[in-house]
């Protein structure tokens, strides 16, 4: 019923920069999924330079051509890991935000 599942699924909060900053996202409660969406819709917009997003979020996390924020076990269940995929064009602007599954 939607009341389990009300039950189960974490609550959204507001994004913190600095919560978001000295997360520990190996922990079970890793407050970054949860401001996921806070994030997404109010603060992080595309436009903004990798200078911008790096003071917003922290030092970008860089891997083979994608840069990402690790946001940890997701799901209610702690079995999908998923990063903040951000894609920048070549004038260093952000120009896409999606999510990436492990």
């Amino acid at each position: 019923s939607l009341w389990r599942l009300n039950q189960i699924l974490p609550r959204a909060i507001s994004f913190d920069a600095e919560l978001w900053r000295t997360a520990d996202t190996n922990e079970q409660d890793n407050p970054r999924c949860l401001m996921q969406r806070d994030l997404e819709q109010n603060h992080l917009k595309l436009g903004m330079t990798k200078a911008e997003v790096a003071a917003l979020l922290g030092e970008l996390e860089e891997r083979e051509q994608t840069t990402s924020y690790y946001l940890g076990f997701c799901s209610p269940f702690g079995v999908d890991a998923v990063a903040l995929g951000l894609e920048f064009g070549s004038d260093d602007k952000l120009s896409r935000i999606y999510d990436i599954q492990y």
